[in-house]
């Protein structure tokens, strides 16, 4: 037996749908055990996109329409809870600063698929895991006050000057996911998972 909870009868071009399936099924690893993949039809947009298991006994799939109109899907599943499931959905026109994925335009620049183009702002941090709790405060101010949309950060000490002030003691994850939470939050309605 399934549930199938479909998040959305519509949603706008360029934004995610998203499916969540649910089986009363168990599995020794439904990480590996269940395979499923959902075939979306719409204006010409036809795609595969592969589910994933989330955990607590879910299963996802998410899929990007890149069209306006009707979709329909249907999904292929080793898992006979799954297999076989169809449904449909509307995309709709998108809203103000919804201007979808980011790709390559004209060679040597970057636009968004509504032909926007998309400027880089973007910086380094430098053994941000390492620095004093003050810093990474200032470091998180100056990533949201610039509106950065583009940041590296690398692991390790570039060199070992300065490490006087490194603090091994603390872990610094709690930082990273801020530091993702403000790019992500400046690229609101710009970023998809299809645009990776």
């Amino acid at each position: 037996m399934s549930n199938l909870k479909q998040i959305s009868k519509a949603v706008q071009r360029w934004s995610i749908f998203e499916l969540e399936l649910e089986c009363d099924k168990t599995f020794d690893n439904p990480f590996v055990d269940v395979k499923l993949t959902a075939e979306f039809t719409g204006n010409g947009d036809d795609k595969k996109i592969n589910g994933f298991y989330d955990g607590d006994g879910i299963w996802r799939i998410r899929f990007m329409p890149s069209m306006i109109g009707g979709y329909t899907y249907k999904i292929t599943s080793s898992n006979d809870c799954f297999d076989g499931v169809t449904g449909s959905f509307e995309a709709t026109t998108p809203s103000k600063g919804n201007m979808g994925p980011v790709s390559v335009a004209k060679k040597h620049h970057f636009s968004y698929a509504d032909g926007t183009p998309m400027y880089v702002n973007g910086t380094t941090i430098y053994a941000w895991w390492y620095r004093p709790e003050e810093t990474c405060k200032e470091t998180l101010n100056a990533l949201e006050e610039n509106k950065f949309n583009k940041a590296r950060m690398l692991i390790f000490p570039k060199y070992l000057a300065g490490m006087s002030e490194i603090d091994l003691t603390h872990g610094r994850l709690v930082y990273l996911l801020k530091v993702l939470k403000i790019i992500l939050i400046t690229n609101v309605q710009r970023l998809s998972i299809s645009s990776f």
